[in-house]
C-alpha cells in the first residue's frame, strides 16, 4: 500500500487483483486467480524492481515542479525537479472525477487541479515557495486577483496559509504539458485514484523560501481536505517572495497575526494582565503569548482563540463557513427559504375586508351548539360571533349570507383558511354570485387572518 503513491496509473494495473481480492466475507469462495489477475501481479513485479521507481529525496537546493492537467476523465499533477543529472521525479497525483465535478466548466476544471494538487502535496512542499504552472491562461496569477467565481473563491480561501509561498501562477502552452496531460486523458473510469509514482513521499521537510516550481494542469475532479493544516505558517517578512494581494491578506488568521492583533487589543490586554495577576478569569489562559478562552459543550472542553473583532469582520465569518466543508455537509438548513410577502392593503371603508374562521369544537351549550363562526371586520375590528351545532360548509354559506351579506351588504375581499368548510363549491358559487373575491390563506402560516384566527 505504501508503494502505490509511486506507481502511475496504480488503479488501472491494479483493477484486475481488486477484483477477486475485494470480497465479502460471504463471497470469498468466488476467488478466481486467471490471465488478467497473473499478467498484473507481473506489471507489479516488473514495477518495483525497475526504473524508474527509485526512490528519490528531493534537493533542497533545486527548485520544484508541479505540473498539473485536468480532463473530461481525471485531475493529475506531477511533482519534479529540474537537475543537472537530468529530471526527477518525486510524485505523481491523479484520480478520476466523479459525476459532479464532470459537469464543471475548464475554468473550474483547471483551478480544481491546482487546489488539489496543492493541498496532496502541501506536507511535502513544506515552507518552500514554488510557481505553479497550468495551460489554462485564465488562471494566470489567479490568487492575486477577484475572481467571479464562488466555488474557486472557495478553493483559494482554504489556501490562505500557502499563498504567499506562491511566486506566481504562470502559463505554459498545452504543447509543453504532454505528460500530464496524456495522465489526465487516460486514467481509469471506475473508482477515484490516487495514485503517486516514483518519488520520497514520507518527509515534509521544512525549509525557508526555497524556490519551488509548480506546473499546474488543471483537473475537473473536486479534492476531498485530506491534509491536515500545518504547524506553523511563514509570515511574509521572512520571505522574499511576492507578498499576496491586500484581499487575501484580510484572510490570513495565522498565529503569528493574531498575536500581534491581541497586542493592540485594550480588552484583550485587560483581561491579560488580570491573568497574570491570578485575580480572575478562570476561563481564561495564555499559551505562546496567545490568549485562548475554554468553553465546556457538554463533558467536552474545547480551547478557542480569543481573536479581536477587528481581524475578523461578519463577512469575513459567514465567508469561512460557506469555504468550509464539514459545516456544508452536516449544517444543513432544512428550512424553506421565505417566499415573496405579498401584504393585503388595508381597506379604506368598514365591512370592505372581512376574515372568518371556526372556533371549536368545544362542550356543548344548552342549545346543542358546539362551534362558533367568528367574521372580524379587518378595520374597524368589530366581530360577529355565530354559535351553531356544527361547522359544515352549509353552515358556513348560512351564517355568511343570514348574519353578514343581507344586513350589511357583500364585502370586497373575504378572508378564511383553506379548511373544506370554506374552500368549497358552494362559498365559491355564494361568493362568485355577490361579487365578492374570496382569499385563502396560507397553509400553516394563520398570520395572514391574525385578526379572525386570534
Amino acid at each position: 500500500n505504501w508503494y502505490r503513491k509511486f506507481i502511475p496509473n496504480f488503479a488501472r494495473i491494479a483493477a484486475p487483483l481488486h477484483k477477486v481480492t475485494n470480497k465479502t466475507k460471504h463471497r470469498r469462495h468466488e476467488f478466481r486467480w486467471g490471465p488478467e489477475q497473473q499478467q498484473s501481479f507481473e506489471e507489479f513485479k516488473h514495477i518495483l524492481t525497475t526504473s524508474p521507481l527509485f526512490l528519490e529525496y528531493p534537493d533542497l537546493s533545486t527548485p520544484f515542479t508541479l505540473t498539473t492537467d485536468a480532463s473530461d476523465i481525471g485531475i493529475v499533477g506531477i511533482l519534479r525537479q529540474y537537475t543537472p543529472a537530468g529530471t526527477k521525479i518525486n510524485y505523481f497525483k491523479s484520480r478520476v472525477l466523479n459525476d459532479t465535478e464532470r459537469k464543471y466548466d475548464t475554468f473550474e476544471k483547471e483551478a480544481l487541479a491546482i487546489y488539489w494538487c496543492i493541498t496532496e502535496l502541501r506536507s511535502y512542499i513544506g515552507d518552500s515557495n514554488f510557481i505553479v504552472e497550468t495551460d489554462h491562461r485564465p488562471l494566470e496569477n489567479f490568487h492575486l486577483k477577484q475572481i467571479n467565481n464562488k466555488c474557486v473563491m472557495n478553493w483559494i480561501f482554504k489556501l490562505q496559509d500557502i499563498l504567499p509561498q506562491i511566486i506566481a501562477v504562470k502559463y505554459c502552452k498545452g504543447a509543453n504539458n504532454t505528460a500530464a496531460d496524456y495522465i489526465s486523458r487516460h486514467l481509469p473510469s471506475s473508482t477515484s485514484v490516487n495514485i503517486t509514482p516514483p518519488g520520497p513521499t514520507d518527509t515534509s521537510h521544512s525549509h525557508t523560501c526555497d524556490t519551488a516550481e509548480l506546473n499546474a494542469v488543471t483537473i475537473r475532479a473536486q479534492a476531498k481536505l485530506l491534509a491536515q493544516p500545518r504547524s506553523s505558517t511563514p509570515l511574509a517578512s521572512e520571505s522574499t517572495c511576492s507578498s499576496p494581494s491586500p484581499s487575501t491578506q484580510s484572510y490570513d488568521f495565522n498565529l503569528s497575526r493574531i498575536r500581534t492583533e491581541q497586542n493592540t487589543d485594550i480588552n484583550i490586554q485587560n483581561i491579560i494582565q488580570q491573568i497574570r495577576n491570578e485575580r480572575r478569569y478562570s476561563t481564561f489562559f495564555i499559551q505562546d503569548d496567545i490568549l485562548y478562552k475554554l468553553v465546556r459543550r457538554d463533558n467536552t472542553v474545547l480551547k478557542l482563540i480569543y481573536t479581536p473583532a477587528t481581524l475578523i469582520p461578519n463577512l469575513t465569518i459567514m465567508s469561512y463557513i460557506k469555504s468550509c466543508d464539514k459545516c456544508s455537509q452536516f449544517n444543513v438548513d432544512r428550512r424553506k427559504p421565505p417566499g415573496f410577502l405579498q401584504p393585503i392593503q388595508p381597506p379604506n371603508d368598514v365591512f370592505q375586508i372581512l376574515g372568518m374562521d371556526w372556533w371549536g369544537p368545544t362542550v356543548p351549550s344548552l342549545s346543542g351548539n358546539r362551534y362558533v363562526l367568528v367574521v372580524t371586520d379587518r378595520l374597524s375590528g368589530y366581530v360577529f360571533a355565530t354559535a351553531s351545532p356544527t361547522n359544515t360548509a352549509q353552515d358556513t354559506a348560512r351564517i355568511l349570507m343570514e348574519k353578514i351579506i343581507l344586513v350589511h351588504g357583500p364585502p370586497d375581499i373575504l378572508i378564511t383558511d383553506q379548511g373544506t368548510h370554506f374552500k368549497n363549491e358552494l362559498l365559491q358559487a355564494i361568493s362568485k354570485l355577490v361579487g365578492c373575491a374570496h382569499v385563502f390563506s396560507t397553509p400553516h402560516h394563520p398570520q395572514t387572518n391574525g385578526q379572525a384566527e386570534r
